[in-house]
């Protein structure tokens, strides 16, 4: 089989895992802005991983570190730190 074809059932598979999870979170109640948030994180993580060559599913832990890194410049560090200091 094609690893391109075999990469886009796996992404696709990912973005319907996602959408359930954000139903099941909907469903549960949340309010709406939490769920609009988490929409938003999901969809983030899954470009990140779409951009990096990643597969959600078997991504490791310096995947998610550089995950992280990625989504903490360090002007938002540093606002962080500022806001908590007070």
């Amino acid at each position: 089989m094609n690893d391109c074809f075999d990469r886009q059932k796996t992404e696709r598979s990912s973005c319907t895992h996602a959408q359930k999870w954000i139903q099941m979170q909907e469903d549960l109640g949340r309010a709406p802005n939490t769920v609009a948030a988490y929409r938003r994180a999901l969809e983030d993580y899954l470009a990140f991983c779409s951009r990096q060559a990643l597969l959600p599913e078997a991504v490791k832990r310096e995947d998610i570190a550089r995950y992280v890194r990625d989504r903490w410049t360090p002007v938002q560090a540093w606002q962080m730190l500022r806001c908590c200091s007070v």
